[in-house]
């Protein structure tokens, strides 16, 4: 039995503490048309659930974790979609912070990432 527990707990990322990350989404490089969203470090979320019939934001889990030099953020995509992060991520992009980066999808293509103490 103890084999179920080690695959169930090595199926989530750990993190040791839970912070928050501001997402500022802008439709041009980071210079208008922009909008900001709050979510969670280190605890699984669904974008739609957080924010409904928000077109930047997929029907899919994310978790989302700073690395330890603290100037990129680890994004994990789960193919569950109701805020679990079940099973084995699909896909993990690592995102530089306080930049702004991009493309992302329509409509804010643009995006600055920074996490907030």
């Amino acid at each position: 039995r103890n084999w179920i527990w080690l695959l169930l707990l090595s199926s989530t990322p750990k993190t040791t503490k839970c912070e928050l990350l501001e997402t500022i989404l802008c439709a041009d490089k980071c210079q208008s048309g922009c909008k900001s969203y709050t979510t969670n470090i280190g605890t699984c979320y669904n974008g739609q659930d957080l924010f409904p019939n928000d077109p930047s934001w997929s029907s899919f889990d994310v978790w989302d974790e700073v690395m330890d030099d603290n100037d990129e953020l680890h994004r994990l995509i789960f193919a569950s979609k109701d805020g679990t992060c079940h099973g084995t991520p699909i896909d993990d992009f690592r995102i530089p912070l306080n930049v702004c980066v991009g493309p992302f999808g329509l409509p804010r293509p643009w995006g600055t990432l920074r996490q907030l103490q």
